[in-house]
């Protein structure tokens, strides 16, 4: 299959979801999933691999992601590929059932005027929107496109701390940490976010987000 057929195979039809068309997903989940599931299968350790043998986790997580992250706008079916492999693998590691709560959650806060798609086809080309009420919703979305990369400790400590406003001595009881340290990794966290985001408008992103937690 030529580059150009799979750029527009692959992004027409995450527009058409992003549009609300649910034959759109099925159409990803046949050009896809065959080959995200040995993507992620040879990335996982031994323990998590005996699970995607009895259950289908790798769709399972696919799925929630499409449903209830943010929309995005992939340059080809490689890169939608490689970002996919990366969320689901980070979405199976730890917290699962708790982060995929939490995902609905800020998606609930978002009114469908305002989940932006991201588009990840001309990453370098990318420029803040002029109008501020865009710009704000924008950043939003990218706020919780970058989480799915984090380390999932970190994931879940800024959710924790910046959207759940909870207190470090909740944080570090969850986690099993001192207060200092569960302010020490929330430190850790912001600045781990403030990296994605500044990756995310340059060619540079795609490599930040396949490394061992950047």
């Amino acid at each position: 299959m030529s580059k150009e057929s799979d750029y527009s195979e692959t992004t027409a039809l995450m527009i058409r979801w992003a549009a609300g068309d649910e034959v759109a997903l099925n159409r990803i989940l046949e050009r896809h999933l065959v080959r995200l599931r040995q993507i992620v299968r040879n990335r996982l350790g031994s323990k998590l691999r005996e699970n995607l043998d009895s259950e289908d986790l790798v769709h399972d997580a696919l799925v929630e992601f499409l449903r209830y992250g943010p929309p995005i706008k992939p340059a080809n079916g490689r890169q939608f590929r490689r970002l996919m492999a990366t969320i689901i693998e980070n979405s199976l590691r730890t917290r699962y059932r708790w982060f995929k709560a939490r995902r609905r959650e800020m998606l609930s806060n978002i009114d469908d005027s305002q989940n932006l798609t991201l588009d990840l086809s001309h990453l370098e080309s990318a420029t803040p929107p002029p109008d501020k009420e865009v710009a704000e919703k924008e950043m939003a979305n990218r706020i919780r496109f970058v989480l799915e990369f984090l380390p999932p400790d970190s994931r879940d400590i800024f959710i924790m701390r910046e959207m759940q406003r909870c207190p470090f001595s909740e944080i570090g009881e969850e986690f099993g940490i001192s207060s200092d340290a569960a302010r020490m990794r929330h430190g850790r966290a912001r600045n781990e976010l403030k990296t994605g985001l500044a990756k995310l408008r340059t060619a540079d992103f795609e490599s930040w987000m396949e490394s061992p937690y950047a």
